[in-house]
């Protein structure tokens, strides 16, 4: 079913403009000119993601495929029983909405592929084996940093004796390991993680203390709003697997149960509260763990006192709803014809910070300045393309209404008017 809609959307080449971000870095990585590229991302996102539009693409129907296979084998493990671990990975593995990351190629996927197989390792290897979960944890970290709000609770809470044999692996690839990669990819000594904290602590203010400002007054007016935003987002679109895992609550004697609580609950809680909400970092986590605790409830059907008959009946019907709405929206998934195109890659969802991207990727040149009315009139016989930012100083009415006079509104989001002279 993933392959049949990769193959079903090949005409379309429009991609999410964070996915467009990571191929101009996977092409400048492979070309050796990564340096001329903000340093906030891992030299290992290039592995997964390369500079190829289609063949990234398949990369990401491998990670839905793995991720699949991951969560039957973990179902096995957590919950003891095959039918219940097959109606995990079909929960998760046809969910339409999961086959619809497969058009951009984006880091959480892989990130999460990374995750579950650190998971599967974790509660399964022994002394000598355990530290490969280390390495693998810290894999998914680099490819998605908040990944670690995952992590943690499986190295503090699970397995405790063995703490340290994650830690310190996870630590050292994390650390030194990333440095390494880091060097040699961008010719200097640069920590992508602390580049990319960096970067994000700029989004709120010059200094640290603004950040943790802007978070505390994040925590005291909206936590409570985004928490219920994730919760309603979850609950409208994946009904079936909200409710049957609200059932697993029921069944917390189980290790399985536990664990998977211990990892969703404080995880959509935080991921609430420190960053703004986004459908698609909460979702691409949140599907595996939810289809994997609503798997919990056939444990339960095993202690329903009626017929075997009867409890064959229940579990079907329990399948039914969940399989038969994926696979009916699936027969209805479409792609129109679209081509990659350079202003594509001004008209997603912009910001100032992609501009070298852009002119690396797409062979074009950009400037950035503050736009006056007679600085637009001068752009007009230089540019084909102006891209307006509304987050910025300067941005005026009389600015905007000299470009509605000379060009096309191409494209118009929060953060930015993107305008094609005519």
């Amino acid at each position: 079913m993933s392959c049949h809609n990769f193959l079903k959307s090949l005409p379309f080449q429009l991609v999410e403009f964070d996915a467009f971000q990571y191929l101009a870095f996977s092409k400048a990585l492979w070309a050796g000119s990564v340096s001329s590229l903000p340093p906030i991302r891992s030299p290992l996102t290039a592995l997964f993601i390369v500079p190829n539009l289609l063949a990234a693409r398949f990369t990401m129907v491998l990670c839905h495929i793995g991720i699949a296979a991951l969560v039957y084998l973990l179902g096995r493990r957590l919950v003891g029983h095959g039918l219940p671990a097959a109606f995990a990975a079909l929960a998760y593995g046809l969910s339409r909405w999961m086959l619809v990351f497969q058009t951009s190629p984006l880091t959480d996927l892989p990130g999460m592929l990374l995750f579950l197989a650190g998971l599967a390792v974790w509660l399964g290897a022994d002394r000598r084996h355990v530290l490969w979960s280390g390495v693998i944890f810290g894999a998914a970290c680099l490819m998605r940093f908040d990944i670690l709000l995952l992590v943690i609770p499986v190295a503090l809470l699970t397995r405790r004796g063995l703490k340290r044999y994650l830690l310190l692996p996870l630590a050292g690839f994390l650390g030194p390991v990333e440095l390494a990669f880091d060097a040699l990819a961008y010719q200097r000594l640069v920590w992508v993680p602390w580049e990319f904290a960096r970067a994000n602590l700029d989004t709120f203010g010059s200094s640290r203390e603004a950040f943790f400002r802007a978070n505390l007054q994040t925590l005291g007016r909206f936590a409570a709003r985004d928490v219920l935003a994730v919760g309603k987002t979850l609950w409208h679109t994946f009904p079936s697997l909200v409710l049957l895992s609200l059932c697993g609550l029921l069944n917390l004697k189980q290790f399985g149960t536990r664990l998977l609580l211990m990892l969703l609950v404080p995880w959509l809680v935080v991921v609430s509260v420190v960053q703004p909400f986004e459908p698609r970092i909460v979702v691409v986590k949140a599907v595996p763990l939810l289809a994997l605790l609503a798997a919990t409830v056939f444990v339960m059907l095993n202690r329903v006192p009626v017929s075997t008959w009867a409890r064959r009946m229940l579990a079907g019907v329990i399948v039914a709803a969940v399989v038969i709405p994926d696979v009916a929206g699936l027969s209805r998934l479409a792609y129109q014809p679209r081509r990659f195109k350079a202003q594509d890659c001004v008209a997603g969802r912009v910001c100032s910070n992609f501009a070298p991207a852009v002119e690396y990727f797409c062979g074009v040149r950009t400037t950035l300045f503050t736009p006056t009315g007679e600085t637009v009139e001068q752009m007009r016989d230089a540019c084909d393309f102006f891209v307006y930012f509304k987050d910025i100083s300067g941005y005026t009415d009389i600015v905007n209404a000299s470009l509605r006079k000379t060009a096309t509104l191409h494209g118009d989001n929060t953060a930015a008017s993107v305008y094609q002279f005519r």
